[in-house]
C-alpha cells in the first residue's frame, strides 16, 4: 500500500516523484536535489522534478532507449539482506551501433543534464551505461515526457 493508500506504483517513476521502500536506497536520494519530502519510515518520497531538457534532446534519447535500451534495477530484497555484498545497482543501457551513435548518445546525455558512465563494446554494438538510482529516475522521467 501507498502513502496514498492505492495501489504500489512504479517504484522509479510516478509523476516525477520517486518512491522509494527500501531505507538502504534512502541515503542516495537524500543526496539529490528535491523539492518536498514524506517519510511515513515504510515509503520515502522524493521529487526529483529538475529543469526540463528540450524537447528534442528528450525525443532523440527516447528514440535510442525505446529501439533498444533496457534498466536494470536493484533488487531491494537482495540488497537488504546481503549489504555491502550485493554491489549491483540501478542503471540505463543505451545501445549505439556505431561510434557515430555512442558520440550522439554521449552528447544527448550531457545536454540532458546527465553524466554517462564509461561506454564498453558488445560483440559489434557499443553499450552507454547511465549508473544511480537517482539518474535512472531522471532518465525514466526523461524518457516518459517525450
Amino acid at each position: 500500500m501507498t502513502p496514498s493508500g492505492g495501489a504500489k506504483p512504479n517504484p522509479f517513476i510516478a509523476d516525477w516523484v520517486v518512491l522509494v521502500y527500501n531505507p538502504l536506497l534512502w541515503l542516495e536520494f537524500r543526496q539529490a536535489r528535491f523539492v518536498g519530502s514524506y517519510d511515513s519510515g515504510v515509503w520515502s518520497v522524493l521529487s526529483v522534478k529538475e529543469n526540463a531538457s528540450k524537447p528534442e534532446v528528450s525525443a532523440r534519447l527516447a528514440d535510442y532507449f525505446h529501439r533498444n535500451g533496457y534498466v536494470r534495477r536493484i533488487d531491494a530484497v537482495r540488497r537488504a539482506e546481503e549489504g555491502q555484498l550485493y554491489k549491483k545497482g540501478a542503471e540505463v543501457r543505451l545501445v549505439a551501433n556505431s561510434r557515430a551513435e555512442l558520440a550522439e548518445i554521449r552528447r544527448l546525455l550531457r545536454k540532458a543534464g546527465l553524466e554517462p558512465g564509461r561506454p564498453f563494446p558488445k560483440g559489434r554494438q557499443w553499450r552507454q551505461p547511465l549508473y544511480g538510482v537517482t539518474a535512472v529516475a531522471r532518465f525514466l522521467a526523461l524518457v516518459e515526457d517525450a
